[in-house]
């Protein structure tokens, strides 16, 4: 398994709320700190976006997320946009208020909005642009379709360009799931994983369970959920697994003859088990985990970045998360002991005009823990 970091170092422009982060060093495992509304999500976003090489269904996710998508009546009814590419791009208000109307966007591709994530190398990184479809997407998108009108079909498409791989070109069409899966364009680029502060869902348990079932790291995800449990776990099983959505997980204990399910366990149990389980399924690609330290108790925030620290070495998988909590930076920095340039300790902060990041070397991280420096 390559140890190599995707990404060493980071550079997001353009990107939603961040016109400008440059970030020198990343991490094996890096942790980003910073204020409410700085744009720490963002950041796991833009690195979500890269990951994927501006993957269709991601970018789709994260309009969703954000409430960007209009409903499926209000495209139809002309009420909003039908996709509205444009909320992907920094200060996209204001390109609208100087450009005018989107159905008529501006000849000029200098004037249209692009933005980039990735390393500081260029050749590594993405690029997206929002441009005018090139007429053989606009004829595709026109064929054989009957009553469809300009607001259902904009004249706009991104060009994305993902480690100086032919740009390939995004169009903007309405939302209906049946004319999505025939232009989803799912890019070649890195497994990635992006997990949200709220707990995973079923359907992608069972996914990563599929994984790891009957195999070493089965074991090493039991193991793991002991760190949380006062009763030391034997084994977790999936049942239901005919229905995804509905599947549930079961715990045998050591102190009970009958089997427990998991969310029984209380909400830190199965958050756990969920970024171990989903850690240990994306080999040799990327984490990230935002709000951390949900559902983590302080008294083990040491042991659950131990963890993350010797999976993440194990399986060439490089970890990104945020979080606001001390008890998580505390656990973070102890965790970091030893571990040299395997960690990377960033508070993402505000700076006239721009977004700052404040990096800490493997010895300033350690005066952290020790002296309680305040860092968030």
């Amino acid at each position: 398994m390559s140890n190599r970091l995707h990404l060493s170092d980071l550079v997001i422009r353009g990107f939603r709320g961040i016109a400008d982060l440059e970030i020198s060093r990343l991490g094996r495992v890096t942790l980003l700190t910073g204020r409410n509304g700085v744009g720490k999500t963002t950041a796991l976003e833009a690195l979500e976006t890269y990951a994927c090489a501006a993957g269709d269904d991601v970018l789709y996710r994260i309009l969703q997320a954000r409430g960007e998508l209009p409903s499926e009546d209000e495209a139809r009814t002309g009420l909003r946009l039908p996709v509205n590419w444009l909320s992907l791009f920094h200060g996209h208000r204001k390109w609208l208020a100087e450009n005018g109307d989107p159905l008529n966007p501006v000849d000029s591709d200098d004037a249209m909005p692009v933005f980039n994530v990735g390393p500081k190398s260029e050749s590594e990184s993405l690029t997206v642009r929002l441009r005018r479809s090139s007429d053989e997407m606009l004829d595709r998108l026109w064929r054989g379709r009957e009553e469809v009108t300009l607001e259902e079909i904009l004249p706009l498409s991104l060009y994305v360009r993902f480690r100086g791989q032919e740009e390939r070109e995004v169009p903007t069409f309405d939302v209906h799931p049946r004319w999505r899966r025939a232009f989803l364009n799912r890019a070649s680029g890195i497994a990635c994983r992006r997990i949200g502060p709220e707990l995973v869902e079923n359907r992608d348990l069972a996914r990563c369970w599929d994984s790891v079932a009957l195999t070493p790291q089965e074991s090493l995800v039991v193991e793991a959920l002991g760190h949380v449990v006062a009763d030391q776990p034997k084994r977790v099983a999936m049942l239901g697994a005919e229905d995804r959505e509905g599947a549930r997980f079961v715990v045998k204990l050591a102190s009970q003859e009958e089997r427990v399910p998991l969310k029984s366990l209380g909400d830190g149990a199965n958050r756990f088990f969920g970024l171990v389980l989903v850690l240990a399924t994306v080999k040799g690609g990327m984490l990230l985990i935002d709000e951390v330290e949900n559902g983590i108790h302080h008294q083990v925030q040491q042991n659950y970045w131990s963890l993350i620290f010797d999976f993440a070495r194990e399986h060439g998988v490089q970890v990104i998360a945020t979080t606001h909590s001390w008890d998580a930076v505390k656990g973070f920095a102890s965790a970091a002991e030893g571990r040299g340039e395997d960690a990377a300790l960033i508070r993402i902060q505000r700076g006239d005009h721009r977004i700052e990041a404040v990096e800490y070397t493997p010895d300033e991280i350690q005066i952290v823990a020790e002296q309680g420096i305040e860092v968030r």
